[in-house]
């Protein structure tokens, strides 16, 4: 810790849901001050594209923490105000957008980050998905001190999490933010104190991913039965999984794998409430192609 007397003056960027235990924490914690939120502006949402706040600012607020929505961090305002909280250090979790050189060298301990993957594996915007459709049976958390390169920063500390059979993109989500959460509340003061030397990555053992588009979510039911789970377990709950039946798309919710089959479960068909996929198929052609 910085100092014994007074507690240390922590800037937060983050945007999504997955921010939430760390902001949460953070701001239960006795030792740190959040001078400020900083997350992305409202952005529409929905069918009706309705102005809706992002987690991290609706969170703040109920914490009755200052919020700031800076249309882009590359103007001199941005850099004013942020100087002007005076924080000793920054935690980025899931900004989602790119913090400049600038910003990175005006708070006097940094900036750290937690990336939801065993860095270097898995840069990029879609680790969580991306560690799921490759099969892997672990992935983790890694905090870093951010630099101007996407997830290039030196380590400060990882730990392992376990992908679960029936882990969807969501309840792996969950669970890599809250033990990033924790991570971050356990080396935070050594850090702080120079007791925590950061490790630089192995660069050329990097894998990148990308941002995740509505047609990735796709089914290709010349897969496996098992990289189709995964699939569809990946992409769960957004793209979402899909397939096209007379030119109409209909989304596969819920499967389980069986005697090295796949079994759906739960489908939705475009414009329709979700269905059990027996229900379906009362009124409808079977979406496996072995089924048909």
């Amino acid at each position: 810790m910085l100092s014994n007397n007074s507690k240390t003056r922590v800037l937060f960027f983050g945007t999504p849901a997955f921010t939430l235990p760390a902001l949460e924490r953070l701001a239960a914690d006795t030792r740190w001050q959040i001078v400020g939120v900083v997350t992305q502006p409202d952005k529409p949402a929905g069918r009706k594209q309705q102005l809706t706040a992002p987690a991290a600012k609706v969170t703040a607020a109920k914490l009755g923490l200052p919020v700031f929505q800076f249309p882009t961090l590359k103007d001199q305002a941005a850099l004013q105000t942020i100087v002007s909280l005076n924080a000793d250090v920054a935690v980025v979790v899931a900004y989602g957008k790119i913090i400049p050189a600038v910003i990175l060298d005006s708070i006097p301990h940094g900036f750290l980050n937690i990336h939801p993957s065993m860095l270097p594996k898995y840069r990029g915007s879609s680790p969580i998905q991306s560690a799921m459709l490759a099969g892997e049976r672990t992935t983790g958390v890694t905090v870093m001190i951010l630099d101007a390169e996407t997830d290039h920063g030196p380590i400060l500390a990882q730990r392992e999490v376990n992908i679960l059979d029936d882990d969807t993109s969501e309840s792996l989500h969950y669970s890599l933010a809250c033990e990033g959460a924790d991570l971050l509340l356990a080396v935070l003061p050594d850090y702080l104190d120079g007791k925590l030397k950061p490790t630089p990555q192995d660069h050329t053992a990097a894998t990148f991913t990308e941002q995740l588009e509505k047609d990735d979510g796709k089914i290709d039911w010349r897969m496996s039965a098992e990289a189709i789970d995964r699939h569809i377990r990946a992409m769960t709950p957004w793209p979402g999984a899909w397939t096209d039946i007379t030119g109409k798309r209909v989304k596969v919710l819920k499967a389980h794998l069986v005697d090295q089959g796949l079994h759906l479960d739960v489908v939705q068909a475009e414009g329709k409430q979700p269905m059990d996929y027996g229900t379906y198929l009362r009124g409808n052609l079977p979406l496996q192609p072995e089924d048909q």
